[in-house]
């Protein structure tokens, strides 16, 4: 289950500046904020690195480490400084553990930023994440089905929302290279899209991906599972399958 972040990009919003979007990348630390989130691996991407098509080298890169300074800077060229701070909100899950949202929030006040955080209850929520003017910037999860091109057009595909990504981007190149990369995922439509949308733009910044171990007993093929947790009683048994109890 992948955790990432969504800027709104939408007109006037101060995250439509790219140069914010950066200062709150470089301002939190993502290692920190899973700490409380249990077992997790590290994003590079907005995706999980668990599809066939994901380019394993990303792992190796660089993707916005923590250097408060370099927020700070961001911030500056944004016009943003201690007499005129940036202030944003952050809309959460209220149902959904807020502990690294605390985190985040003392993180980007070392770099002067004032970010309040609304936890609105999931129906509440959801009511509001289509809307503009309702938030600054969101956290959102989702899981892997196949491949990080299908995870990608979810968030930035424009016939899955109304022709804007989950943050409101209206940018052709952006369209055009993720639709290159879905017709042909070779590295190089892959990275081309992951710089321009994921490192130069920073559209959405990816942070960590949950990972879960379940143990069974012995002859239970398949689990079906909803947001990581088992669905009860919809099991794929072995034909030779022996209940235990």
């Amino acid at each position: 289950m992948s955790q990432y972040l969504i800027f709104n990009t939408s007109e006037g919003n101060p995250c439509a500046d790219v140069n914010v979007r950066k200062a709150i990348a470089y301002a939190l630390d993502a290692q920190t904020m899973s700490l409380t989130a249990g077992n997790c691996v590290m994003s590079y991407d907005v995706a999980p690195n668990l599809a066939v098509d994901y380019v394993q080298e990303w792992d190796t890169e660089e993707y916005f480490p923590r250097d408060v300074e370099k927020a700070k800077e961001l911030l500056e060229e944004a016009g943003y400084d201690e007499s005129n701070p940036l202030k944003i909100s952050l809309l959460v899950s209220s149902q959904a553990p807020q502990q690294p949202y605390v985190a985040m929030q003392a993180m980007l006040a070392e770099a002067g930023i004032q970010m309040t955080i609304d936890g609105q209850d999931r129906a509440a929520r959801q009511a509001v994440q289509s809307d503009p003017t309702a938030w600054d910037v969101s956290e959102y999860s989702d899981g892997i089905v196949d491949f990080t091109t299908t995870f990608w057009n979810d968030l930035f595909g424009a016939e899955a929302n109304g022709g804007l990504t989950q943050g409101f981007t209206d940018d052709e190149t952006l369209r055009e290279l993720l639709a290159a990369a879905i017709a042909d995922r070779s590295e190089e439509n892959m990275n081309a899209f992951h710089d321009y949308a994921l490192i130069d733009n920073c559209y959405m910044l990816g942070l960590y991906t949950e990972t879960r171990h379940i143990v069974t007993a012995s002859g239970i093929e398949d689990i079906s599972l909803e947001k990581l947790n088992p669905v009860l009683n919809n099991m794929t048994f072995a034909d030779d399958y022996s209940s235990v109890g």
